[in-house]
Parts: structure tokens; sequence; C-alpha cells
């Protein structure tokens, strides 16, 4: 394989708490990237565990899609990197 193909992840969404946006809602996405040298991920950051910010902006997992999953099998990522997230950064 000599080309690098991207694929999006819809790994979530969450509700903006700001008053401009409140009601609405903002998606988390992930990509995997097959490579020449294998999968490489990357998250976005949007996560869990931060009780603040779970409360804040009440995210909601999805799963991939089993057709994605079967386009890029993430089980053989080589690499992964993640970034943080900006609310984390305001919190």
């Amino acid at each position: 394989m000599n080309e690098t193909e991207i694929v999006p992840l819809d790994l979530g969404e969450f509700q903006f708490p700001d008053p401009t946006l409140a009601g609405r809602r903002g998606v988390v996405v992930g990509y995997a990237v097959r490579h020449p040298a294998g999968i490489f991920l990357f998250d976005t950051g949007f996560g869990f565990g931060n009780e603040e910010l779970d409360r804040t902006y009440h995210p909601v997992a999805r799963p991939v899609s089993p057709r994605k999953r079967r386009r890029m099998p993430t089980q053989n990522a080589q690499r992964t990197a993640r970034t943080p997230s900006p609310a984390s950064r305001c919190a």
C-alpha cells in the first residue's frame, strides 16, 4: 500500500453549555489513519471521567460502526495520540 487513508470515527456527542449554543449538540470525532507503516489512531481528546466536564457537557459515547471497524481494524493500531480537549483547558 502506497497511499494514506484517513477515516473519521464518530465517537460520540456532547451538549454545549454556552447560552448562545445551549441545546445544540457537538460531535466527538477521532481519526484512524492507515499508512504504509501501519494504523495510527488520533483521539481528539473529549472523553469521560472528569466529574465537572461530564456534568457540564453530558458526553455520550457511540461505538464505532461495524463497517468502519472492518475497513480500519483499529485493534492493529501501531501508534495512538490524544490531544487535550478544549473543554479540559477551560475547566
